[in-house]
């Protein structure tokens, strides 16, 4: 029923189990509102990157952050 019923301490025997080393699993974050987007493209005035760097360097930042959806507010 869409619960958590139980957590187990010791490593899983389960084929294909990740053993994450104390590390937590979480799901990804979702950012509701951001202007980020635009500072790449436009990263100070009079200057412009090409479009496909801006989006892969937001893409980069936003990623490591955690971060798998965006709502970006541009102006």
């Amino acid at each position: 029923d869409a619960l958590i019923v139980g957590l187990d301490t010791e490593r899983s025997h389960a084929a294909g189990a990740l053993h994450l080393e104390g590390d937590y699993l979480v799901p990804g974050l979702v950012e509701l509102h951001t202007d980020n987007m635009e500072k790449h493209f436009v990263p100070r005035p009079g200057v412009q990157w090409p479009s496909m760097a801006a989006v892969m360097a937001h893409d980069t930042q936003i990623a490591a952050a955690g971060i798998t959806t965006v709502f970006d507010s541009l102006s």
